[in-house]
């Protein structure tokens, strides 16, 4: 796929997405839009996962080993400033913490790997995309074995210089903790950019919108650590 068009593709993934915002176990809308890209790219798709998360599974190869990549569903209770062409059409609800690029890149992640569902010296396995909301927020802490072959994989697709392994630990919960308490995961930041705007402008604020520019960089992280993961020898928990 050429560059533009995949680009494009993403952008427009992301902008029908911040247009259709709710707050938490409300997302009946953007559910269905995920539900439906994922099932025109042939996944297996299940809906009402703990009332509107979607799971689409695609079996790459001869299958085996399961890997899932995982983006929050909901919105915040905000009037978003207006303005925008793709603003909120939602009263009262708005993507003021990036959700909409979080699934933006994981649909761009799986539309490329649908295309490797059964393509020669591919990889073996079976990528499932989750997109959900959990009001079960817990500490979130890497398995220490998926961090070295994220990091190593992170810095073979965007060059090392790109990359750290040592991030600072912060005081915070999330709902991709409840996912490590129970498979080896790893949680990893983005750079979203640093000028008002363009990923400057601070989380859960009214003005906040996500930086179309990185969208390309997430969704070769993804693939990255997807095939990384699904060819490496053994996963264990650390």
């Amino acid at each position: 796929m050429p560059d533009s068009t995949r680009v494009d593709r993403l952008i427009g993934w992301r902008r029908d997405l911040h247009q259709r915002p709710a707050t938490a176990f409300a997302e009946d809308e953007a559910a269905a839009y995920v539900a439906d890209v994922l099932h025109g790219l042939g996944f297996d798709v299940a809906t009402g996962i703990g009332g509107t998360g979607v799971v689409g599974s695609l079996t790459l190869g001869r299958g085996g080993r399961v890997i899932r990549l995982r983006a929050d569903l909901d919105g915040l209770p905000l009037d978003e400033v207006p303005g925008r062409a793709y603003g909120s059409r939602n009263a009262g609800a708005m993507h003021a913490c990036g959700h909409d690029g979080h699934m933006a890149m994981v649909l761009g992640a799986t539309a490329e790997l649908a295309h490797l569902a059964n393509a020669e010296g591919g990889p073996d396995g079976v990528v499932r995309a989750v997109v959900s909301y959990t009001r079960e927020f817990a500490p979130t802490v890497n398995d220490v074995g998926l961090i070295a072959l994220v990091v190593a994989a992170a810095r073979e697709a965007l060059g090392s210089v790109r990359v750290t392994g040592e991030a600072p630990a912060i005081t915070a919960s999330e709902d991709f903790g409840v996912f490590g308490g129970h498979i080896p995961a790893c949680f990893a930041f983005v750079g979203n950019g640093t000028e008002p705007g363009r990923g400057g402008t601070p989380l859960h604020s009214r003005d906040y919108d996500f930086n179309d520019d990185i969208l390309t960089t997430g969704v070769d992280y993804y693939l990255a650590v997807v095939s990384a993961v699904l060819r490496a020898d053994a996963i264990r928990p650390s």
